[in-house]
């Protein structure tokens, strides 16, 4: 739609002339053309909206736990940390995990979060 961008008339920069709504539109093609007089010439721009959750990510439990041997195996998947999807724009929405602190800091270390998909090994 050409009401939701515009092009600056001083450096042809592309701006957003609305707030977009990824449940609307969640990609725009646009046509562009440039001109010094005489000569036009063309090219488009492709435009992905990316879905932003407003809400508050929850972790589907208060605690996750696992119970492991002294002799598992580096590497070895410990449990997988999940989220409930509470946003109505269903699984389009990605969350990022991280290890942040622990009691003993050495956890640090001999633990890993895989950022995506939540597994703790």
């Amino acid at each position: 739609d050409r009401a939701d961008f515009s092009i600056s008339r001083d450096k042809g920069s592309l701006l957003v002339a609305k707030p977009l709504k990824w449940e609307e539109v969640s990609e725009y093609v646009l046509n562009i053309s440039v001109s010094n007089g005489p000569i036009t010439v063309y090219t488009s721009v492709k435009v992905s909206v990316i879905s932003v959750n407003s809400r508050r990510p929850e972790f589907t439990a208060e605690e996750f736990s696992a119970n492991i041997p002294e002799n598992l195996a580096l590497g070895s998947v410990i449990t997988q940390l999940t989220v409930a999807d509470r946003s109505r724009r269903g699984s389009g929405v990605k969350y990022f995990f991280s290890l942040h602190s622990a009691q003993n800091t050495e956890s640090m270390t001999t633990f890993k979060v895989d950022a995506v998909t939540g597994l703790v090994t």
